[in-house]
């Protein structure tokens, strides 16, 4: 479920775009896996967490994950030559992790450091792969075929033991929470997720410069 989280910046809409998604009766049938492992285990879990944790401490462990994933930012900076960005996101990650307590405290963004989100299938698409047909992954959720060959990479990367998995799995799915109305009220539920991903990667991958003649335009992401 982690890729859902490109749903925190979205406007939505209940507009539809055209996709590349040959594999589209695979992929209803893992989006109906999905959320029954959603409705089941994850949703309720998330609530339970909300309802029992202070909002400060929830804000520590958002942090905390945060923190220790910038090094999959920081390298696939490097790989797309984002010789300044790759700098100030090591500076980032220092200062987080010394001075804001292993990462609990951000106080790198109030320093002009902001959060940057690299990835491998960002970086596949800066090497040259840019489409890619949309494809979702088993418990992971939304993905393209470029970016399910990065996932395992940065999986390892960030391969902190169990306790570090259940924090990102809890921070990820409680910050979905309040978007899950939108989500379910869409007439199309698969359609709405696999058109906000692909314009939400698309984004990504242009650094937030987005054509407007593109076929994806339908979205603002720029909150």
């Amino acid at each position: 479920m982690f890729n859902l989280l490109f749903l925190f910046v979205l406007f939505f809409t209940t507009t539809y775009v055209y996709a590349n998604d040959p594999h589209e009766a695979y992929n209803r049938d893992v989006e109906n896996f999905n959320k029954s492992v959603d409705d089941t285990f994850l949703k309720p879990t998330a609530q339970t967490y909300v309802d029992i944790t202070p909002s400060p401490a929830r804000s520590a462990v958002s942090n905390f994950v945060n923190n220790l994933i910038e090094p999959v930012t920081i390298v696939n900076d490097l790989l797309q030559a984002k010789g300044t960005q790759g700098i100030e996101d090591t500076a980032r990650f220092i200062f987080n992790s010394t001075f804001g307590l292993l990462g609990l405290i951000d106080i790198a963004t109030p320093m002009g450091l902001p959060k940057h989100n690299e990835d491998f299938g960002q970086t596949f698409a800066v090497w040259g792969w840019r489409d890619s047909d949309y494809l979702n992954l088993p418990l992971l959720g939304p993905s393209t075929t470029r970016d399910a060959v990065g996932t395992p990479i940065g999986l390892v990367m960030t391969n902190f033991g169990i306790p570090f998995t259940i924090m990102r799995l809890l921070s990820v799915r409680e910050s979905l929470l309040a978007v899950d109305p939108m989500i379910e009220n869409a007439s199309d539920r698969y359609l709405f997720v696999r058109d906000a991903y692909l314009q939400k990667r698309e984004y990504d991958i242009n650094d937030g410069v987005v054509n407007n003649k593109s076929k994806f335009n339908q979205f603002d992401f720029s909150e």
